[in-house]
C-alpha cells in the first residue's frame, strides 16, 4: 500500500507511435470542436447585438437607448475572448499537433493565408463593424430625439467613452499561447 512512487511509476510503459497518433488524433478532434462551438458562440453574440439594438431603438425612452452602448460593450467582451481563445486553439493545433504529425493539415495551410490578409479579415470587419455600428447607430438615433437632460449628457458622455473603448477592444490583438 505504501509503494514508493518511482516502483508505481515503472509500470508505466511508453507508449507507442501509434497509440500518441491517435491521441493526437482525438485531441485534435476535440480542440477543433470547441473552436467550432466558440465560432458558434461568436455568431450567437453578433445575433444577440442585433436583436438587443433593434429593441433598445424601439424604445420610446432616450435614456433607455443610451445604455445600449454599454450592454454592447459587454458582448464585444465576449466576442474577443472567444476569438482570442480560437486563436490559442489554433495555435495549439499547429504547434503541438500538426507539427509532431508532419506539419500538416488545415492550421499549416490556413495561417500563411491569415497572416498575409487573404482569409478572414472580411469575417472580422464585418463582427466588429455590427458590433461598433450599432453602438454608432443607437447613439445616432438618441442625439436625433434627445431634449439634452442632464442624464442624457452624462450617458452621451459615457456612451462616447464606451464605444472609444469598444473600438479599442475589437482591433487587432496577438494571440499568445498561454501556459
Amino acid at each position: 500500500m505504501n509503494e514508493p512512487i518511482h516502483s508505481m511509476t515503472s509500470e508505466v510503459t511508453n507508449p507507442s507511435s501509434k497509440e500518441i497518433s491517435d491521441f493526437l488524433l482525438a485531441e485534435y478532434a476535440k480542440l477543433r470542436d470547441e473552436i467550432l462551438k466558440r465560432t458558434e458562440i461568436q455568431h450567437q453574440l453578433i445575433s444577440l447585438a442585433l436583436v438587443a439594438t433593434g429593441t433598445f431603438l424601439a424604445m420610446d425612452s432616450v435614456t433607455a437607448k443610451l445604455t445600449y452602448p454599454v450592454l454592447a460593450l459587454f458582448l464585444s467582451i465576449a466576442w474577443v475572448q472567444s476569438d482570442i481563445r480560437i486563436g490559442q486553439l489554433g495555435m495549439y493545433i499547429r504547434e503541438q499537433i500538426e507539427g509532431r504529425l508532419g506539419n500538416i493539415g488545415w492550421e499549416h495551410f490556413y495561417t500563411p493565408l491569415r497572416d498575409l490578409g487573404k482569409i478572414g479579415s472580411l469575417a472580422h470587419f464585418a463582427s466588429r463593424g455590427i458590433l461598433c455600428g450599432t453602438q454608432f447607430l443607437t447613439v445616432l438615433v438618441s442625439l436625433l430625439t434627445t431634449n439634452f437632460s442632464t442624464l442624457d449628457k452624462v450617458l452621451l458622455c459615457l456612451d462616447s467613452l464606451v464605444i472609444i473603448l469598444t473600438i479599442i477592444l475589437l482591433g487587432p490583438h496577438k494571440i499568445k499561447s498561454e501556459p
